[in-house]
């Protein structure tokens, strides 16, 4: 177990209301590091989330190296506890409770009915504060996760997203499936789960989203009850991530599919130790990618017309976090290296800044159209504000980035991270080689 229960604690607070979106965030932070974001607004339900510092790429701790696929493989075990399974108790509370393992982070997520609010919170609390991992049950959860890899071999979303990673990355710990393999999970024992949570799962790693019509005072007292007084048994302030190494390179992976699926990779270094720098990061090439690729671009309506894309696959996704910062573009198409030499070309077209000058205005409607209408729903306000706290900022400053934010800076960015950076390849399809190469 990680924490122990100490002396309670008043946290620091404050509270801040943003005036064009009428929504008001408290934010309140422990001395034990625990972190609460509230933000109380009329609804039916309430959305929980809870995220720990606790990922994939957390694979060193004090005297261990812990094997790939560790903290996927302990987020299933944390629902098992001496009396019983967590996610009967959830389900009894009318609550779905989702869980999901990323690079950096584990996350709990449930909706609940405003009156379930104390008990499901409780279960939280539990859910990670807890550790439970009898030898038997390992074995068995170490059979469900295997069975769960091998589904995922012929899904396409997920093969073409592991061949882009590992032609961005080659063999670094960002290209290895975040569930394991069988080898690394033959690795993985009880002691192997006491360990990874006694160090990853301290509450100084730890950050309570609650969004819905909920009493700040109340949730407060009852997050400061079951969080803000606990204590971590050690030091939990490990040694970040190593910060992944672009090594761009072609991946061809052969899956029986309708038509081919491309992803171009394109990664930078990642500008973390700015947590705005983040933030402006991964806002400025959605904004790019929309005006050089969107809907609305004149690559879009082309190469539609042409059908070397089509509308429902071709995209982008973006990723910026603290080892790595990457994006991946493209979609299905009956020409592979034909999409991606046309996507090659008009990433660096010379004449890309003056297409941002003309058309930025657009995209920042867009955008912020798009963020003032997600306010409507307590999911997606949860999201939003989930994205900014992740990166130590507070969520309306992310809001003030959409006003503040204008061609010169996307142009900088373009130029830092996409003109003249090599490209990876990753192509999946029914007719293709398996292969890895320059």
């Amino acid at each position: 177990m990680s924490t122990q229960v100490g002396h309670g604690q008043q946290p620091d607070s404050s509270e801040r209301t943003h005036a064009m979106l009428g929504e008001r965030i408290c934010h309140h932070r422990w001395q034990n590091g625990v972190q609460l974001w509230a933000c109380p607004r009329p609804g039916r339900s309430v959305s929980m989330h809870l995220s720990v510092a606790a990922g994939a790429l957390h694979r060193q701790i004090p005297g261990l190296e812990l094997p790939a696929g560790t903290a996927h493989f302990l987020e299933h075990r944390l629902f098992e506890k001496q009396d019983g399974d967590l996610s009967a108790r959830f389900a009894a509370l009318g609550a779905d409770i989702d869980a999901e393992t990323g690079y950096t982070h584990t996350s709990f997520t449930c909706a609940v009915q405003p009156d379930a609010v104390d008990p499901s919170l409780r279960l939280m609390a539990r859910l990670v504060q807890e550790s439970h991992f009898p030898t038997e049950a390992v074995e068995r959860e170490r059979e469900i996760i295997q069975r769960e890899i091998e589904l995922y071999e012929d899904h396409l979303e997920w093969v073409a997203f592991h061949a882009a990673t590992r032609a961005l990355y080659a063999n670094q710990p960002i290209a290895e499936d975040i569930a394991g393999t069988a080898q690394t999970l033959c690795s993985i024992d009880a002691e192997t789960l006491n360990q990874a949570h006694t160090h990853l799962y301290g509450p100084d790693r730890i950050q309570l989203i609650i969004v819905g019509p909920v009493d700040n005072k109340q949730t407060l007292d009852l997050v400061g009850e079951l969080f803000g007084s606990t204590v971590s048994c050690l030091n939990t302030n490990l040694t970040r991530p190593e910060p992944a190494k672009v090594v761009p390179r072609r991946i061809e992976t052969s899956l029986a599919v309708s038509r081919p699926r491309l992803w171009l990779g394109v990664g930078a270094a990642s500008p973390w130790d700015k947590p705005h720098k983040a933030m402006q990061r991964e806002l400025h090439l959605e904004w790019v990618l929309d005006i050089l690729l969107g809907g609305a671009s004149p690559f879009f309506s082309q190469h539609y017309e042409s059908a070397l894309i089509d509308a429902e696959s071709f995209g982008s996704e973006i990723y910026v976090d603290e080892p790595f910062s990457f994006c991946l573009i493209g979609g299905d198409t009956d020409d592979p290296q034909r999409l991606g030499e046309t996507l090659r070309a008009t990433l660096i077209d010379s004449q890309t800044p003056d297409q941002i000058r003309a058309d930025v205005d657009r995209a920042r409607r867009r955008a912020y159209g798009e963020l003032v209408s997600s306010f409507e729903d307590d999911d997606s306000v949860r999201e939003f504000i989930e994205t900014a706290a992740l990166r130590s900022c507070h969520p309306f400053d992310l809001v003030d980035l959409y006003l503040e934010t204008d061609a010169e800076d996307l142009i900088a960015t373009w130029d830092l991270t996409i003109r003249d950076r090599e490209v990876a390849w990753a192509v999946v399809g029914p007719h293709v080689e398996n292969r890895s190469g320059d």
